[in-house]
């Protein structure tokens, strides 16, 4: 069994690219295409971690990031994202909370 260290609706950082987002999936292991693995690794990053989906502050990005670059975010402000709304239902100033209607 695969302990993920960061859950849906945590705050978190990206400690190579700088940018905050909120996670809203999580695959015990890389669960993409072998491509698309090198297309998002320029170091080398273990498959065989926890990658998080995340929606970016401030934008409509959508990343797929490895546990080992990301950290818990200190900025415990609201995400501006267009998803948002869709997949969770509030946010209490630490977390979001799921919709659980569409899980």
């Amino acid at each position: 069994m695969t302990y993920c260290k960061f859950h849906m609706g945590q705050l978190v950082d990206h400690q190579v690219h700088g940018y905050r987002g909120v996670v809203y999936g999580v695959d015990a292991t890389f669960n993409l295409a072998e491509q698309q693995y090198q297309h998002l690794i320029n170091a080398q990053v273990e498959m065989l971690q926890p990658w998080y989906l995340v929606m970016v502050d401030g934008s409509n990005k959508l990343a797929y990031i490895a546990e080992s670059n990301l950290l818990v975010s200190t900025d415990h402000e609201h995400i501006e994202h267009p998803m948002l709304a869709l997949v969770f239902t509030h946010f209490n100033g630490e977390r979001y909370f799921l919709n659980e209607s569409i899980h």
